[in-house]
């Protein structure tokens, strides 16, 4: 990522390629100490807005959709599926519901 100052009114890249996991509390320290400012902010490159959507994704929406599909929606299908497969289900579905027993989340 691109650090920018604003000088004047324009956004001006002062510092290169910067490690995008820099905590703010950093960068803000940083540009104060060798620019002289505040007034700052981060410009992500195309390949790092995809990477975090996809860690996001990942993180949020995936397991949320998973969770979904294997709780409630999968389920209520296997009826409607050839024994072979609903076996198949079955046991993806009990051997998740084992490791969620398991290892239960945090309250």
């Amino acid at each position: 990522m691109d650090i920018q100052i604003n000088k004047s009114g324009s956004w001006i890249t002062v510092e290169s390629n910067v490690d995008v996991s820099t905590p703010n509390i950093a960068l803000t320290q940083f540009v104060s100490e060798m620019y002289g400012t505040t007034d700052f902010r981060v410009q992500l490159t195309e390949s790092e807005i995809l990477k975090a959507r996809a860690v996001s994704y990942r993180n949020e929406s995936d397991n949320a959709l998973l969770e979904l599909l294997c709780d409630e929606v999968l389920p209520q299908l296997s009826s409607q599926l050839t024994a072979e497969t609903a076996d198949k289900l079955n046991t993806c579905l009990a051997a998740r519901l084992e490791i969620k027993q398991r290892y239960p989340k945090p309250a």
